[in-house]
């Protein structure tokens, strides 16, 4: 319940602040709505309290650590961070003071790899420390469903900072010269799987069922490119069908696709998309 920061299924049109992203696929509506009746959330617009603390976790944790990844890869540097920041929170004196402090003993640190180390570790405990005063500050709001923003005052000199690191690592991190040219390899691959899977999604269910099951001698292309599928998959849109029926069976298949290629790990993605598009005779683990 804690983790659906995003409130609807994937069948919801955008209904507001919660419902901007789609939460949980619509074969596990029930499922959501079991759990939160347990635990007395009865609003289809009320969040789980703890998924405040859980969203403010999430913004906190992952920006600064996407730039330690670019200072130890030597995508980014030190010098980068400290200057950008700087100059972008310059008229935020507060913020700037803050700041400072946790640069200046930062810098104190002998190893240059070691100092955003040092600097993360003062931001997330200052940020940890400012989203807990606001839990409290704000908890009759929250339990009454009322709160519809998140933890972060973005007036806080907490959140600035946080701002700013954010500001950066997508300037000069993401769009680096090394980010891009992963990401662009990284789309081609998770379109061509799509594509290269699409000919399971053009047979009629009936027809479907005989290539999963290996009961039909046609379909060579199709039988072959199910014979990729886990079992588990397998299992899970047949649960699913049997449940559901036929009226959704396109989409449970659709689903069952999409599940296997996102639990992919990125080298496994690769060596199936090279088997698939001829480069490869071989698919790793």
């Amino acid at each position: 319940s804690a983790y659906l920061k995003y409130l609807s299924d994937s069948c919801i049109p955008d209904a507001g602040k919660f419902f901007k992203k789609k939460g949980y696929f619509k074969v596990e509506s029930e499922t959501v709505k079991s759990v939160r009746a347990s635990l007395g959330i009865t609003s289809d617009k009320f969040r789980n309290p703890l998924t405040f603390l859980m969203e403010a976790a999430d913004d906190t944790a992952y920006c600064v650590s996407d730039i330690e990844d670019g200072i130890e890869k030597g995508i980014i540097r030190w010098e980068d961070v400290l200057s950008f920041v700087s100059n972008d929170l310059r008229n935020e004196t507060e913020a700037v003071n803050i700041w400072n402090g946790f640069v200046e003993k930062a810098n104190s640190v002998k190893y240059e790899k070691s100092r955003f180390i040092d600097l993360k570790i003062r931001v997330i405990g200052a940020c940890t420390d400012f989203v807990a005063d606001e839990y409290i500050k704000l908890h009759d709001k929250i339990m009454d469903g009322k709160l519809d923003t998140p933890l972060y005052n973005k007036s806080s000199s907490e959140a600035k900072i946080l701002d700013s690191l954010t500001r950066f690592a997508r300037s000069k991190l993401f769009m680096s010269k090394q980010a891009c040219d992963l990401e662009l390899c990284s789309y081609n691959i998770i379109r061509g799987l799509l594509d290269h899977f699409k000919p399971l999604l053009f047979v009629q269910a009936r027809e479907f069922d005989s290539i999963i099951d290996d009961t039909d001698s046609g379909y060579q292309l199709e039988k072959r490119l199910a014979l990729l599928l886990p079992k588990k998959h397998i299992l899970a849109y047949k649960h699913d069908r049997n449940k559901f029926g036929p009226d959704v069976e396109p989409f449970l298949r659709a689903h069952l696709l999409v599940d296997y290629i996102s639990g992919m790990t990125d080298n496994h993605a690769l060596h199936v998309f090279q088997l698939l598009s001829g480069i490869s005779t071989k698919v790793r683990a």
